[in-house]
Order: C-alpha cells, then structure tokens, then sequence
C-alpha cells in the first residue's frame, strides 16, 4: 500500500477541522479500513477452510483408531489362539514325557530289584560255602591237635 499523504504533515495538521489535510487522513484511514476488511475476510475464508480440514481429519483419524482397534482385536485374539495351542501342545508333550520317565523309572526299579535277589542269592552261597570251609577247617584243626596231643591213636 501506498503512502500518499507526507508523515510530518499528518502528525502536525495546519489547517482547521475541514483541511485537505485532513481529508487526506480520513482517505488513509478508510483505505486502511478496507484493507483491514478484505484480510480479515481472507482469514475469516482461510479459518472456514481449516475447520473443515480439522473435521474431515477428526473423521479420518476416528476411523483409523477404529481400524487399528479392530486389527489389534483380532491380531490380540490370533495370537491367544496360538499361545493356547502351544500350551496345549506343550502339556502334551511334558505329559508323554512324564508317562516315559515313570515307565522308565519302573523299569530300572524292576531292574534293580532283580539284581539286588540275584546278590542276595550269591550271599546266600558264598556263606553257605565259608561255613562249610569254616566247619572243614576246623575239624581239620581239632584233628591236627588231637594227634599233636595224642589225644588219638594212630
């Protein structure tokens, strides 16, 4: 915009209330005015415009939460589907593991259990057989001694 009027002759009017002076102020003030009118139209426009852009992306945005809500739902739902498959299968699998080492424990128990009657059974042979030796040896002693002693005839 330009400024038509000289600035020292406005700040310091010389003439009365009706002066060219004046005029001339009034003129930039209108013109002022007006320019003040069409920019705050081109704001009031220029606002119009955002508040639907603001709407039309409050909408945008409010289906999109929506969407990402359901995709979550479901992804959220598919994957406890999968946990609780695995778990399943997991339960399974330490179940059959269990079963395998209670068969295997009894086996090695029935095991045991044999090898310990097969010990018990050598004890039983072996003492027989010290006594037996014990009993020899001893006879065989006393008999030694008796002769030694004369306690028997030759």
């Amino acid at each position: 915009m330009a400024d038509p009027v000289d600035q020292a002759a406005v700040a310091n009017p010389p003439g009365g209330p009706h002066d060219s002076v004046m005029e001339a102020r009034v003129a930039v003030l209108e013109q002022i005015a007006k320019d003040t009118r069409e920019a705050l139209l081109g704001i009031r426009s220029d606002m119009a415009s955002m508040r639907s852009d603001m709407a039309s992306m409050r909408t945008d945005l409010r289906a999109e939460i929506a969407s990402m809500g359901t995709d979550l739902r479901a992804e959220m739902a598919s994957m406890s589907t999968d946990l609780r498959a695995e778990m399943a299968s997991m339960r399974t699998d330490l179940r059959s593991d269990m079963a395998a080492l209670r068969s295997e424990m009894r086996a090695d128990s029935a095991d045991l259990r044999a090898e310990m009657r097969s010990l018990r059974a050598e004890q039983r042979t072996d003492y027989r057989w010290l006594i037996g030796l014990m009993l020899g040896m001893g006879a065989s002693l006393l008999a030694v001694m008796a002769k030694g002693f004369h306690w028997i005839g030759s």
